[in-house]
């Protein structure tokens, strides 16, 4: 989106030829492609990322004429971290879609695409580009910001595991390298000594007033 962005000012630029338009707008649309395959990116199981429960839907469609529909739900599935906590592992493509539209309504990034490489390759301008470019971008950088809200969750739960990890093995190598020799001798000891303290205690609790008196 940054490098149409880039473009689509350098198109604008009124001392440019139609031809040269028409050369910028072919990028455009080379984009646009690159935007559509990445939509419908798969995972390492063959699950489309960005499709919600319906994974196995390609969620984005394109007719060919700059209509684009989202296919897929608005689930998004979570993958669990620790013992009460959850992360998304995705979000749905419904964030391509319905982004404010600079002549009103709303729009989605591929019809934006499509609109302004279209524009270009007729040697024309698109007024609303540059705004609604904008709009996609911020919708880009919300999510983005999403996302590394959930990797920082990630990794402070991690940190958590690891810690809990070492207490847990230092548990164990207490149990598993006890010498019982020892313990028990320990054990003895602080059992006579337990012992020995109750008795004394007896015995001075014996010692009250009158006693001392007599």
């Amino acid at each position: 989106m940054q490098r149409v962005r880039e473009l689509t000012v350098q198109g604008n630029n009124g001392t440019l030829s139609k031809a040269d338009r028409a050369a910028i707008g072919n990028e455009i649309r080379q984009q646009m492609e690159n935007f559509l395959q990445l939509a419908n990116t798969r995972d390492a199981n063959g699950e489309y990322l960005f499709a919600g429960y319906r994974s196995d839907t390609p969620p984005l469609a394109h007719d060919g004429v700059g209509g684009f529909s989202y296919q897929g739900d608005q689930g998004q599935r979570v993958l669990k971290i620790g013992g009460a906590r959850q992360v998304a592992t995705g979000d749905p493509g419904s964030i391509f879609m319905d982004i404010p539209a600079g002549a009103g309504g709303t729009t989605d990034i591929g019809a934006i695409l499509y609109r302004v490489a279209s524009a270009f390759e007729a040697g024309n301008t698109d007024p609303n580009a540059l705004g609604d470019i904008d709009q996609a971008i911020d919708r880009i950088s919300l999510t983005r910001s999403s996302v590394g809200a959930r990797l920082n969750a990630i990794d402070e739960q991690k940190t958590a595991n690891e810690a809990f990890g070492v207490a847990v093995e230092q548990v164990r190598s207490n149990l598993e390298d006890l010498d019982y020799a020892k313990a028990v001798s320990r054990f003895n000891q602080q059992l006579a000594a337990l012992q020995a303290s109750q008795q004394s205690f007896m015995k001075i609790q014996d010692l009250n007033l009158f006693n001392f008196l007599r």
